[in-house]
């Protein structure tokens, strides 16, 4: 590869710039393909690239190798994203995770981006019955916590706010 050992401003290789990116304040790896945009595992990267994107052999195993040494580097990459630090509330969006609406609870701050799911925590956690939801629920941006796709064990999902 004519880009091997080069890397860009990220310290991602520049032959994997279109199909990974990183986080390493949060030690966050994600997918950078449009589409998609996913909080990755270093053991799960591979198989990502592979079954969702369909990447060439080549493409799957530097990136794999790539998240391996970012693990030797530093072991927060191999930590669980259910348990990554977030940003705190209202600051600058962090890059490449999209921003979506979504909704608060107003009394505890649950966060989503499913009306369905908020109502049901409001009457099941707090038994508001009745209300409108213009009283007890507000409109929110959210930036999505990637969804983690990796090994089964791991779980993702919790939105955080802009």
């Amino acid at each position: 590869m004519a880009d091997e050992g080069r890397v860009d401003a990220t310290g991602i290789p520049t032959s994997l710039a279109q199909v990974i990116a990183m986080n390493s304040e949060y030690a966050v790896l994600l997918c950078a393909k449009s589409q998609c945009r996913r909080a990755q595992t270093v053991k799960g990267i591979e198989e990502h690239l592979r079954s969702f994107h369909h990447e060439k052999p080549a493409i799957r195993k530097e990136a794999g190798e790539f998240g391996r040494r970012l693990a030797r580097q530093d072991v927060r990459f191999l930590e669980d994203y259910t348990v990554v630090n977030l940003p705190a509330n209202g600051l600058a969006p962090q890059p490449v995770v999209p921003v979506v609406d979504g909704f608060s609870f107003r009394l505890c701050r649950f966060l989503t981006v499913s009306r369905f799911m908020v109502r049901k925590h409001v009457n099941k956690k707090h038994s508001v019955r009745g209300k409108e939801d213009e009283h007890i629920v507000a409109r929110v941006r959210l930036q999505r916590r990637p969804q983690v796709v990796g090994f089964p064990e791991e779980q993702g999902g919790q939105p955080a706010p802009v």
